[in-house]
């Protein structure tokens, strides 16, 4: 009986967390509508849509002096749509949302009829103009890409100005290096000992001191994005040292799953073993043994539009 009620108990708390996911601090949309004369409006309905997103939009409205905050959206694309009576629609779409970023998106909204829709075609926004915070995101595209190990420590390393040391390798070849737990990372000359590891903005591994490290390897496959700051912490922040954030990822409205599979061997290795070299003596060189990595994931919606 006990058995069953640990089991059931950690099979809601899996259901749970995606739910407590979305309550984390991810990413931001703000700005503000304006009329083509330049005058802030109120009271326009703001709606960001995404696939990334289970109850597929969120809303809000802009305040008195036309502005409007849209808050914890999850990585995706999204579309932003501005809607108010007497104006005509307006729309900007493929608008890129990273982890701990700002992206800027104003309106400049004409009269018409409810009925047309202005669609404006513009770049995603690539600063964060409302934060002086340092971070840069590694993507699921660059994670899938990258020959490395796949952990989270490995692939923040990828980032300028991020040193990796601790007994690991300083360039993760095709992910020879394995998996070291002992790695540190450090920036711009900071102490390695400052380094901070975080699941969801939740800090894992040594939660008493600044070094927090899980001493375990995650499957690149858990990871919607490893967000990496440098610099302009936050004061809530418990180090200044390079902080890594996995953003796991999230449910949806359709069943998908996805299987990486890779590996290799001595045999797919060249060597300089020359026959001057065993004439000195020398047998055999340094050569990979046996390197493989074999991961899964599958997700897909409990309750539609929900969970």
């Amino acid at each position: 009986m006990r058995n069953a009620a640990s089991l059931v108990y950690g099979i809601v708390l899996f259901l749970v967390i995606p739910v407590l996911a979305n309550a984390q601090g991810l990413g931001t949309i703000s700005g503000v509508a304006k009329d083509v004369s330049g005058a802030v409006l109120p009271g326009v309905a703001v709606e960001a849509a995404s696939p990334a997103l289970i109850e597929k939009a969120r809303t809000a409205v802009t305040n008195e002096s036309g502005q409007y905050t849209l808050v914890s959206l999850p990585p995706g694309t999204y579309t932003v749509a501005f809607t108010l009576p007497g104006f005509s629609i307006t729309k900007r779409e493929g608008i890129e949302m990273i982890a701990n970023f700002t992206a800027q998106v104003n309106a400049d909204m004409r009269v018409g009829g409810v009925t047309e829709t202005v669609e404006v075609i513009a770049e995603t926004p690539l600063v964060d103009v409302q934060s002086a915070t340092v971070a840069r995101a590694v993507t699921k595209d660059v994670i899938k890409e990258i020959p490395t190990g796949g952990t989270m420590y490995q692939l923040a390393a990828m980032m300028v100005g991020v040193t990796i040391g601790g007994g690991a390798a300083v360039v993760d070849v095709g992910g020879a290096s394995g998996s070291p737990v002992q790695a540190q990372l450090s920036a711009h000359g900071g102490a390695a000992g400052d380094e901070v590891q975080m699941i969801d903005g939740l800090k894992v591994g040594n939660m008493m001191s600044n070094s927090g490290r899980t001493n375990q390897t995650l499957s690149p496959l858990l990871f919607e994005q490893i967000d990496v700051q440098i610099s302009g912490h936050a004061g809530d922040a418990p180090s200044i040292g390079v902080q890594s954030n996995l953003i796991p990822r999230t449910g949806g409205n359709s069943f998908h799953g996805t299987v990486l599979v890779n590996g290799s061997s001595g045999r797919f290795q060249s060597n300089n073993l020359t026959s001057r070299l065993k004439a000195f003596g020398l047998t055999d060189t340094t050569r990979l043994k046996n390197v493989y990595d074999v991961n899964g994931g599958f997700g897909g919606p409990v309750v539609q539009d929900r969970l």
